[in-house]
């Protein structure tokens, strides 16, 4: 279905109800008491994160309710731990307590939540390069606000999805319909409506626009003592469109801002941010130099579309100092990361300049499967059924297959035993992670 009729999708109370039968029916229960600190746990570690101090702790306090036995932790609880887990760059645990909300949201029959616990997993997907998977995620999302208004997170991933799929306009109608009353009620989700509303903006070229968006945010969490650099990091989007715009002096002003955000919460991801601001406002040498650092740390981050555009802005520096066989590299690894993640504005410039400095695409190899596939590629390289692996990962096994048959065609292989034989063979991290995030399921 495209994404644009997802709105039209959600609208009958027993699509939602019969989704909410089929969710429950396969999702895990548990005669478990509500663990009395789960609350105090989660709202704990998201209000460290949110200021963007004390890094471990937060950490340590999200971890805590991931551990607590099943239907220990409320829908809402687990939501909370992930969204601390995600600004640690801990990508397995997110999923985990994701899987999980979706999963107790489920199983009690609570609409609102298994839509906020759906949209925030799809926008971890989107970010990790699994576009099937996230936009599978957020139609039903819309599904579950089927009859009643979206929660704030559920229309700001759903614009994210209609501008993925070339709808900036319905993006910006869904965004603006949101109620002053809604806003004041999600403070926080308020500055991710923000930064949406500031792309659709930008991909307008209405930079202007966009940028007062993006000063407005930042301004309202200076004000709230929101200091994380990566949770809504709208420093980093006002550097990528001055640097554009040839604004170069003022860029560098937003990307020191971002180096002292990231002083305090020194994550890969805002690291590397960091990194990728400072090289997107320089030239030369210098923008090289900038970029294949920032390259170099977000590999090692959950963050895999800022990954592909640090590979792909450093193969254009490169290509502008003269060194196009180096270029080449890099120019192949963005187009190769971005294949299927709908990551266009990244995929189709790399693959364009890669072809201008005389080279092409080669067979992919395990490094560019998105999380969720290596998920999958690992528990059916085990030997796991595609039901089996529903069932570990809280999806539907139609979700399976979608994903395998991504895996499939980013290896070249057409079996199971040649699928097992190309992740022993690859060089890529996939079956290890997915060997870890199993253990951590099955425990």
């Amino acid at each position: 279905m495209p994404v644009a009729a997802l709105a039209a999708a959600a609208t009958t109370r027993e699509a939602a109800r019969g989704l909410l039968r089929d969710r429950a029916a396969t999702a895990p229960r548990a005669a478990a008491a509500r663990h009395p600190g789960a609350r105090d746990l989660a709202d704990r570690a998201v209000a460290l994160a949110l200021t963007g101090r004390g890094t471990e702790v937060a950490a340590a306090c999200a971890r805590a309710v991931v551990r607590l036995p099943a239907a220990a932790a409320s829908s809402d609880d687990l939501l909370a731990a992930a969204r601390t887990l995600r600004l640690v760059d801990d990508a397995p645990n997110t999923l985990r307590a994701l899987d999980r909300a979706v999963a107790e949201a489920a199983v009690r029959g609570d609409r609102p939540a298994l839509g906020r616990a759906l949209a925030a997993r799809s926008r971890v997907l989107r970010e990790s390069g699994d576009r099937d998977g996230a936009l599978a995620d957020v139609r039903v999302a819309a599904l579950a606000s089927a009859g009643q208004r979206p929660d704030l997170m559920v229309r700001t991933t759903l614009a994210t999805a209609l501008r993925d799929d070339g709808e900036p306009a319905a993006a910006e109608r869904l965004l603006l319909a949101a109620r002053p009353e809604e806003l004041a009620a999600a403070p926080a989700d308020r500055h991710l409506w923000l930064l949406g509303r500031a792309r659709g903006r930008a991909l307008r070229s209405d930079v202007d626009g966009a940028l007062d968006l993006l000063l407005e945010s930042g301004r309202g969490q200076d004000e709230a003592g929101i200091g994380n650099p990566v949770f809504a990091p709208w420093w980093f989007t006002v550097t990528l469109l001055l640097a554009g715009a040839g604004r170069h002096r003022e860029a560098g002003g937003y990307a020191e801002r971002g180096q002292e955000l990231a002083a305090r919460w020194p994550t890969a991801t805002a690291r590397g941010l960091v990194l990728l601001g400072r090289g997107a406002g320089a030239s030369g040498a210098r923008a090289v130099e900038l970029l294949a650092e920032a390259s170099r740390v977000l590999a090692t981050s959950p963050c895999r579309v800022e990954y592909a555009r640090s590979e792909y802005l450093l193969g254009k520096a490169l290509t502008l100092v003269g060194d196009r066989k180096t270029a080449r590299r890099h120019l192949r690894q963005a187009a190769m990361l971005a294949a299927g993640s709908g990551w266009h504005s990244i995929g189709g410039p790399a693959r364009d300049l890669l072809e201008e400095s005389g080279g092409r695409l080669r067979q992919p190899r395990a490094d560019v499967l998105t999380l969720r596939e290596r998920e999958v590629a690992g528990l059916v390289a085990g030997g796991a059924s595609n039901r089996d692996v529903a069932s570990a990962l809280f999806v539907s096994p139609r979700t399976v297959e979608l994903h395998l048959t991504n895996v499939y065609r980013k290896l070249a292989v057409d079996s199971r035993a040649e699928l097992a034989t190309a992740l022993r063979a690859s060089a890529g991290p996939a079956v290890p992670e997915a060997a870890k995030r199993t253990h951590g399921l099955a425990g």
